[in-house]
């Protein structure tokens, strides 16, 4: 079954389990799940050819997953009992996170259109003020590329579509600093909201936060700041 308990079979309805004197609990591998048509390649995002609106399809798929959580989550269990105000609540809270992860994919979007805009930039002038978030777009997906190698019969390594989506979620973020792109800062989650990436040990957070400090670095050394601090980790 799993914590040291194995299931030894069933005979004359009575079920029999062996316990061991030391449990261990055996964490099923998670499998990213993936979008066909969404690049997430390492070396794929750092080749120029790449259609970078192609990633405008992760906030499409996140749109729909909340339209349909929507319309076909039940907030209780047939027998369930509870209050009235039990039940106000938690539809409520339900409510709250539906506007919640519409505002994330918003957000996500919101840097896939910024790194859309800016790679129009630099088709036309790649030195242009314009270009310089794209150009940290290219430079982050080459560094992470070369970090990992592609080994034989494995996917090209890329991103998890979480880690994708947190780094996208932040460009506007960091680029709202680049001129031209003022436009793009909202003080209400640039400066007055802190984000938490939730993933279980093993996940892939850390690849996820090093993604967008590996972008503002990038960035900064494109803009041309010379001072200050761009990061602090522990």
């Amino acid at each position: 079954v799993n914590g040291g308990v194995e299931d030894l079979g069933k005979t004359d309805e009575i079920r029999t389990l062996r316990t061991t004197w030391k449990p261990r609990y055996v964490l099923p591998r998670m499998r990213a799940r993936t979008l066909p048509d969404v690049p997430t390649a390492y070396a794929a995002l750092a080749d120029e050819n790449t259609d970078i609106a192609a990633l405008s399809g992760l906030p499409d798929a996140m749109d729909t997953w909340r339209r349909h959580v929507a319309n076909n989550q039940a907030l209780s269990a047939p027998g369930e009992d509870g209050t009235e105000a039990d039940e106000v609540a938690q539809r409520i809270r339900f409510q709250n996170d539906l506007i919640a992860w519409e505002a994330e994919a918003r957000r996500v979007r919101k840097g896939c259109d910024l790194i859309s805009r800016s790679r129009a930039a630099w088709l036309t002038n790649w030195d242009s003020t314009e270009a310089i978030p794209y150009r940290a777009w290219l430079l982050l997906s080459g560094t992470f590329a070369d970090a990992n190698p592609r080994t034989n019969d494995e996917p090209p390594p890329g991103w998890r579509l979480f880690q994708l989506a947190f780094v996208l979620a932040h460009i506007s973020t960091l680029a709202s600093r680049v001129q031209g792109f003022e436009g793009d800062f909202d003080p209400a989650f640039d400066e007055d909201s802190a984000s938490l990436l939730y993933m279980s040990t093993g996940g892939g957070k850390t690849e996820a936060f090093f993604g967008a400090v590996v972008y503002a670095v990038f960035l900064d050394r494109l803009r041309g700041k010379t001072r200050g601090r761009q990061r602090r980790t522990r």
